[in-house]
């Protein structure tokens, strides 16, 4: 099965943020892409494995497996020369090409394998991860993964690129729906049903959110970070503070002691929030943001004298940065 090119990542930026604060919100997850790839899907998308079209596509298949891509992209030049319309040699050398970052060499291959099997999934799931990641042509990729999923209509990479091609078009109705059907088809990743719940809580379904949400079993921390941090979005406070007491039992990170502070704040638990926003600070003693966020915490809570100390640092740490500015602004209403 394909895996989504950065999802780590982008669980990290979209949930747990660039800074100690860590808001989730509006990032986009990249289409599925061939940083692993997979063998070639049957027709019905249910995961049986199609025979390779010839001893050199089975050589070049085992040789992407392999990481070996020089030796694969060699083979694939055979079973051409052979055939070339061989739709499993050109999918496989648009993976080689495009892992190489020939994206429009890979294109190329990409189109030539869907016009000679207009039911290979996989084709069409790099093609529209191209076409919506690299050339920003979300209508192109549409043209890409609808008429595919006639065809494999259960294919959990063309179901997800269908979602973040819709949500990229503003069509955001349907990008829901399509999240759902992707979700369905591959209840296992973990990373998928959290898109999913993301979408659901952006859309104001909280409490739809909140199930999906709370049905995920990871122990990805970044997972459980950005889990966290959508179930406080959604109001589910007491849900939020638990599952990043897992999180930070397995990897006791500055952003998820802010993010659990600030859910623990709004459960009017102001010391354990305290205590949670000074961890952090221990952890990251230098992040302009930990020192702010604890000082505007401390403000709320009428600690006007040590309020002033964490803002004092804050704008010490980051004098001229944005950072620095709101603590000013801040500090000057105390």
């Amino acid at each position: 099965m394909i895996k989504h090119r950065g999802w780590a990542a982008w669980l990290v930026a979209a949930a747990l943020g660039v800074s100690t604060l860590g808001a989730c919100g509006g990032s986009t997850p990249p289409p599925s892409g061939p940083t692993d790839p997979p063998p070639l899907d049957d027709d019905d998308g249910g995961g049986g494995e199609v025979p390779a079209s010839s001893a050199e596509v089975e050589a070049a298949k085992n040789a992407i497996q392999a990481g070996d891509f020089d030796g694969a992209k060699a083979k694939l030049d055979e079973a051409l020369a052979k055939n070339a319309d061989d739709a499993q040699a050109n999918y496989y050398y648009g993976v080689v090409l495009e892992q190489g970052g020939d994206t429009t060499g890979a294109k190329e291959h990409y189109q030539k394998a869907l016009a000679a099997d207009p039911k290979l999934p996989e084709a069409a799931v790099n093609l529209s991860g191209i076409l919506l990641e690299v050339d920003k042509d979300a209508e192109g990729a549409l043209k890409v993964v609808e008429p595919a999923l006639k065809a494999t209509p259960a294919h959990p990479g063309l179901l997800m690129n269908h979602a973040l091609i819709l949500e990229a078009l503003g069509r955001a109705d349907e990008a829901l729906a399509a999240y759902g059907k992707a979700s369905a088809a591959n209840p296992k990743d973990s990373a998928l049903r959290f898109a999913y719940g993301d979408m659901l809580a952006s859309a104001g379904k909280k409490d739809e959110a909140k199930k999906v949400l709370l049905s995920i079993q990871t122990d990805d921390v970044k997972i459980l970070g950005a889990i966290g941090a959508v179930l406080g979005k959604v109001e589910a406070f007491a849900d939020c503070v638990a599952v990043l007491d897992k999180a930070i039992e397995k990897d006791a990170l500055p952003q998820l002691y802010v993010r659990r502070a600030a859910c623990k704040n709004a459960m009017k638990d102001v010391d354990g929030a305290t205590a949670d926003y000074r961890a952090a600070i221990e952890k990251e003693p230098k992040s302009p943001a930990g020192h702010y966020y604890l000082g505007k915490h401390l403000a709320a809570a009428g600690k006007k004298k040590e309020a002033t100390a964490a803002l004092k640092e804050a704008i010490k740490l980051d004098p001229d940065g944005k950072v620095g500015q709101e603590a000013k602004a801040l500090l000057k209403t105390l």
